[in-house]
C-alpha cells in the first residue's frame, strides 16, 4: 500500500470512528480538532521549545456558524510568529506587498513605553 493510500484509509477509519462518537456535525468538528491537536501535541512532544516560527503559507480552520462544519482553506499568506506576535504576508489585489501585524501583550507594552505611555518609572538607576 502506497502513503496515499495509507493516508485515505486512515482518514476514514477516524471518520467512522468520530461520526460513532460524536451525536451532530459540531461535535464531530470540535473532536476533530481535538485529534489534530492532540497529533501536533504527540509530534512535537520532544522538540525544543522554539522562539521564531516561520512558514511560506497556512492553514484556516473554521467551524462555520450556520451548519457547524469544520472546514480547512490553505492560506497563500506567509506566516512569522515571535514573542512579540505575529504577521501575515501576502499581496493586494494589486499585486503590491501588504502585513497584518497582530501584537503580543508585551510588545504592546514596550509600543506604550516608548511612546511615554507607559509606567512613569525608569529602567535603570542613573
Amino acid at each position: 500500500m502506497n502513503e496515499k493510500q495509507f493516508i485515505k484509509n486512515l482518514a476514514e477509519n477516524i471518520v467512522e470512528k468520530l461520526k460513532t462518537s460524536a451525536t451532530n456535525t459540531e461535535e464531530q468538528g470540535k473532536l476533530t480538532r481535538e485529534l489534530f491537536d492532540e497529533v501536533t501535541n504527540i509530534l512535537l512532544k520532544d522538540q525544543p521549545d522554539v522562539t521564531h516560527l516561520s512558514a511560506p503559507n497556512g492553514v484556516i480552520e473554521i467551524i462555520d456558524t450556520k451548519n457547524k462544519h469544520l472546514y480547512r482553506r490553505y492560506l497563500e499568506l506567509a506566516y512569522d510568529e515571535t514573542g512579540n506576535g505575529l504577521r501575515l504576508l501576502g499581496d493586494d489585489i494589486g499585486g503590491n506587498p501588504v502585513q497584518i501585524v497582530f501584537l503580543s501583550n508585551s510588545a504592546l507594552e514596550q509600543l506604550n513605553d516608548l511612546h511615554g505611555a507607559g509606567p512613569d518609572n525608569p529602567r535603570c538607576d542613573h
